[in-house]
């Protein structure tokens, strides 16, 4: 009986890594196309996602599909699918107030998000995983 627990959990075990593994070779195929796509390198998008989530996640979600009464969907903005990514980085670096005429939620969106510590180079990378989040989203990462 303890000898066919012990196997059921070892196996459950294994094809819980199997799907796990899978999930992350896939995640990492879809990386690499789209930093060939935007021509920056791998690691760069992985950096970006990094800060990202550390940074961007409180109000824009994990996947930038937005947090209702917060940030705003970047994953399918066509506002920030129309910046340049040094526009973007530029709109990220200085953010939106609460004044500001384009600003359609009433929340302020902190420069830096709020977080003063990071700086053009995490910012580039963060751009670097925007991009990625919205050509993900359009299904162009698959």
């Amino acid at each position: 009986m303890i000898v066919t627990l012990a196997v059921v959990c070892v196996g459950g075990a294994m094809a819980q890594n199997r799907r796990a593994g899978a999930s992350l070779r896939a995640h990492q195929e879809r990386v690499l196309r789209v930093a060939s796509q935007i021509g920056v390198d791998p690691w760069v998008i992985d950096a970006g996602r990094e800060t990202y989530m550390g940074t961007c996640t409180a109000c824009h979600g994990p996947s930038g599909q937005a947090l209702p009464g917060l940030g705003k969907d970047i994953a399918h903005s066509e506002f920030v699918r129309g910046l340049s990514d040094g526009a973007l980085l530029m709109f990220l670096k200085m953010g939106r107030s609460t004044w500001d005429p384009m600003n359609t939620t009433g929340v302020e969106m902190p420069g830096k998000g709020g977080n003063p510590m990071l700086d053009d180079d995490d910012l580039r990378e963060i751009v670097a995983y925007v991009r990625f989040l919205q050509i993900n989203a359009a299904g162009g990462a698959n």
